[in-house]
């Protein structure tokens, strides 16, 4: 059984949505102005007495007019459009996860933990300290949202599908590297990747020595 008082709100709430409300307010009003003035100016200007009867007519021919059109389109700044029908719940509370959603991913950034790809596998630690300076150095950027180092690093050493951790972190972007020690020398290669369909923005590769490791952190 429909729950009455339910559908009612509904319908005003809709009345409300569409400016029928208010056109009917106005519509009102207006139609009151005129039958004053008519009713003022009729013996005035010697008018026939059914002058006022014929206005009531034509005003309350046009009411229902003025509400069926408030209904159907809206008076906007680029012209007379179409009203569009109110989305049922399921479907509006669909979008506004969606637009939560959109609004986390935008501008907003992961540093995953850099690879070790030196044949020794001895490099973690600055693997990690170049991980590291890099979060801080992203997070002075006011309008950038990066992950925090713990949620970037749950991630380390496992081979996944970027966008699958772009998404488990809600993020725009990943950044991702690897280090490679030969000798002196280290050869780092940094992506950024867009999490949306997995392909590279940017990709870069540094050859340095390995004569001042803090200088390479802050380079």
């Amino acid at each position: 059984m429909p729950d009455k008082p339910n559908n009612f709100i509904r319908f005003w709430q809709e009345l409300k949505r569409r400016k029928a409300v208010r056109v009917i307010i106005v519509y009102a009003a207006a139609a009151f102005v005129i039958l004053e003035a008519v009713d003022i100016i009729t013996p005035a200007l010697l008018l026939p007495s059914w002058t006022v009867t014929f206005i009531i007519v034509l005003l309350a021919i046009g009411f229902p007019i003025a509400i069926i059109f408030s209904w159907i389109f809206d008076i906007t700044p680029k012209g007379i459009k179409k009203t569009k029908p109110i989305k049922p719940a399921k479907e509006q509370k669909e979008d506004y996860l969606l637009s939560d959603k959109i609004s986390r991913f935008e501008n907003s950034i992961a540093v995953l933990p850099f690879q070790d790809m030196s044949p020794q596998k001895d490099q973690e630690y600055f693997c990690d300290g170049m991980t590291e300076e890099i979060i801080n150095a992203l997070t002075q950027v006011a309008s950038l949202k990066v992950i925090a180092r713990t949620s970037s690093f749950a991630f380390k050493g496992k081979q996944k599908d970027v966008r699958d951790i772009g998404q488990k972190l809600n993020v725009e972007t990943l950044l991702e590297g690897s280090i490679q020690k030969e000798g002196n020398r280290l050869r780092i290669t940094t992506q950024l990747v867009k999490v949306a369909d997995g392909f590279h923005i940017w990709s870069e590769r540094y050859d340095r020595d390995m004569k001042n490791m803090f200088a390479i952190h802050d380079e």
